[in-house]
């Protein structure tokens, strides 16, 4: 197998999983950096929309606008500080911890059905090549 056979193999596997993630959260109304959103909200639920941006790396408009459509579908609210009118604090509300539960569920099933019928010393030695070429990339 040539180098570049493999290269093409690990971007089609990565497009391929991207793809379907999204086409199975889309399947519960969700969009995958909504679950990001959500996910970082869970951990600290009430912070800021900064702390937010720092915390997905995504960037700050784009985090506004994805808050501003996650608070019309009833995902988050969003608060002005009383202290700091600069400051705008997020919260899920039950609806978003049910997306968030949702959204995590769908992913485990997800990982189950790709990985399930690989046995784990292959799984071992697939995370050490990939492990590997990480390493060779930082360097």
């Amino acid at each position: 197998m040539q180098y570049s056979d493999i290269v093409s193999e690990l971007a089609s596997l990565s497009k391929n999983y991207g793809e379907k993630l999204k086409n199975e959260l889309e399947r519960d109304g969700l969009k995958i950096l909504y679950c990001r959103l959500l996910s970082a909200l869970a951990e600290e639920d009430g912070g800021t929309q900064l702390s937010l941006v720092e915390r997905t790396g995504i960037k700050a408009p784009t985090v506004s606008i994805m808050l501003r459509q996650m608070e019309k579908l009833g995902l988050v609210l969003r608060k002005v500080d009383d202290y700091d009118l600069r400051k705008t604090h997020v919260n899920l509300t039950e609806k978003g911890r049910e997306a968030d539960k949702a959204a995590k569920d769908r992913i485990v099933q997800m990982q189950k059905n790709t990985f399930g019928n690989i046995s784990e010393e292959d799984l071992k030695i697939f995370c050490s090549v990939l492990y590997t070429i990480s390493d060779n990339l930082k360097s």
